[in-house]
């Protein structure tokens, strides 16, 4: 019996011993959780504070490292698209096509790029962070069959035209602003 006594407090000892590694075990992987979360905000917080690294001259734009300018008047973010010869359908295919900086981009209203234009601002009206060689940015607004619209920096007007011209016409992407 004495024996059994001891075996039975051996065993009780062993399950106390378990149950307190198991519980040192629990508590050092929810240390590490909590670490690790604490390390994933702390790089999201640097990267909020980095993003932005160059303001326009009149500090109402922001450029990225990726190129996404944030419009701090409208809440925008745009994306310039490559400086070539752009029809209504590769215009509308690459914006579909972006993943810079998340995604989300789409072609941008009348409206929007109505926004953009600053009568002698740059060498197209616009702000030098838009960096394009083309007058005529394509729109999403109004596609009728064979034509689209756009918006002509050149004088700040509205124009419709067959969705197959490429000549001096570009496109830039834009999203909702994500974060400031």
């Amino acid at each position: 019996q004495a024996a059994e006594a001891i075996r039975q407090a051996e065993i009780k000892r062993q399950q106390k011993e378990a149950a307190g590694q198991a519980a040192e075990t629990k508590r050092q992987q929810e240390e590490a959780a909590r670490q690790a979360e604490l390390k994933r905000r702390q790089e999201e917080a640097a990267k909020q504070q980095t993003r932005w690294v160059t303001t326009s001259d009149d500090g109402r734009y922001k450029k990225s490292r990726e190129g996404v300018i944030l419009d701090t008047k409208t809440n925008s973010e745009w994306y310039v698209g490559p400086d070539q010869d752009t029809t209504w359908d590769q215009a509308k295919a690459w914006t579909d096509a972006q993943r810079v900086d998340g995604g989300g981009w789409r072609m941008p209203t009348i409206e929007e790029l109505r926004g953009l234009y600053q009568n002698g601002k740059g060498s197209r009206n616009m702000d030098p962070f838009f960096v394009t060689s083309g007058w005529y940015i394509w729109s999403c607004d109004d596609i009728t069959g064979s034509s689209a619209r756009y918006f002509n920096f050149n004088c700040g007007n509205v124009y419709l035209r067959s969705r197959n011209y490429s000549y001096y016409y570009r496109v830039f992407g834009v999203r909702q602003g994500r974060r400031g």
